[in-house]
């Protein structure tokens, strides 16, 4: 698990994490430092630190590329990609999660069953550019005219898993052949475009393995809009599973993003307390009344 912040309540969502999804594969917790002089926050004891210099070491074309946007975008090359092509480089498969990522069930029931795949890339919300054309990154993906008539495919991936050959058809793809652009649009594009398989953990459409649509997770038409499923904002609770299941009422599905209140108003509102715990409400009142249109048995 990916953290680069820390509380009480992150490190109780770490324990549970650990303790359930160890029961099916190794579990590292990676915290990413913004700065290489940066200490580590009080009681936060990782497996793995990634430092800023170790992403400038693993991949200067991408650093020097951020640098220039003044921006990451998609930062998931900065904070954990120097993990898996190093201190975790023994393995096949790594997965990668997000400290906001939670599962409303037991995690190794959602590993054993996701791990069944051979899919080189594992992700969510994958979706060709046809199907999304309003997508705001779009324009930043830059695919090199050795690789003209590539596939342009998009993704949403606060967790993810690569295979080692993706993991290095990318670092070759970036540092080397000139790819440039959004890691929500890279990942996936390059998978294909090297003959990998890119697999959508259980959403809708081409990339979604017969017999998991919604299997693991509710899909978004679009993932970076407002929505109250598996996408970018508002938040699907303000409290883990563990700590309020009641926030939680589709079982056995991931959720994105968990936020914890902190004064910062993740839904562009004011933020005070009160409106936020009337959102909540209203997002059980919604994901009910869909499941009563769906024919579906109440959670």
């Amino acid at each position: 698990m990916l953290t680069h912040r820390w509380t009480p309540s992150i490190e109780r969502h770490l324990a549970r994490f650990r303790s359930e999804a160890g029961e099916a594969l190794p579990v590292y917790h990676v915290h990413s430092l913004s700065a290489d002089d940066e200490a580590l926050p009080e009681g936060c004891v990782p497996d793995i630190v990634v430092r800023p210099s170790d992403a400038a070491s693993l991949l200067p074309r991408r650093v020097s590329y951020a640098e220039r946007r003044g921006v990451w975008l998609g930062s998931a090359d900065r904070f954990v990609l120097p993990a898996m092509m190093g201190a975790l480089d023994q393995y096949d498969y790594v997965w990668f999660v997000e400290y906001d990522v939670d599962y409303a069930g037991h995690w190794a029931d959602f590993f054993r069953s996701a791990g069944q795949s051979r899919g080189d890339y594992l992700a969510t919300n994958i979706r060709r550019r046809s199907k999304d054309p309003g997508w705001a990154f779009w324009d930043s993906l830059h695919i090199p005219d050795s690789a003209r008539g590539a596939k342009q495919i998009a993704s949403f991936h606060p967790i993810a898993r690569f295979s080692r050959s993706l993991l290095k058809a990318y670092v070759r793809a970036v540092e080397r052949e000139g790819w440039d652009g959004h890691t929500e649009a890279l990942y996936p594009s390059i998978a294909v475009h090297a003959g990998l398989k890119v697999v959508d953990l259980g959403g809708r459409g081409p990339f979604v393995p017969r017999g998991w649509e919604e299997r693991h997770y509710r899909a978004t038409m679009d993932p970076t809009e407002l929505s109250t499923g598996f996408g970018y904002r508002p938040p699907v609770s303000y409290e883990y599973f563990h700590e309020a299941p009641e926030n939680f009422p589709d079982r056995d599905w991931l959720q994105h993003p968990v936020k914890e209140y902190d004064g910062w108003d993740w839904t562009c509102e004011i933020p005070s307390r009160r409106p936020l715990l009337r959102r909540e409400k209203v997002r059980r009142e919604i994901r009910r009344v869909l499941r009563q249109i769906a024919g579906l048995p109440r959670a």
